[in-house]
């Protein structure tokens, strides 16, 4: 399922708490741990992606994340 990045963590100032179990790679953590800019779990820095979506499993109660969607942006050109 495609969740967005406010679907699966909070952020509070720099600081980012996930709402559920999460796993990214091997690394699984809960609603306990929270983290700010610069930490990687599983070589991701989600500080970087708080504007993109997630493909997500659950597994036992637990947020599986398996990738991240890139954002595209639109340019909007007006003529003159």
């Amino acid at each position: 399922m495609r969740k967005t990045f406010d679907e699966i963590f909070t952020i509070e100032g720099e600081v980012i708490t996930p709402k559920n179990r999460v796993r990214i790679g091997s690394v699984e953590f809960g609603s306990g741990v929270s983290f700010g800019s610069g930490v990687s779990f599983g070589g991701v820095n989600l500080s970087q992606f708080t504007k993109n979506e997630f493909e997500v499993e659950e597994e036992d109660g637990v947020w599986v994340v398996k990738g991240i969607y890139n954002i595209k942006k639109t340019e909007i050109h007006e003529e003159k």
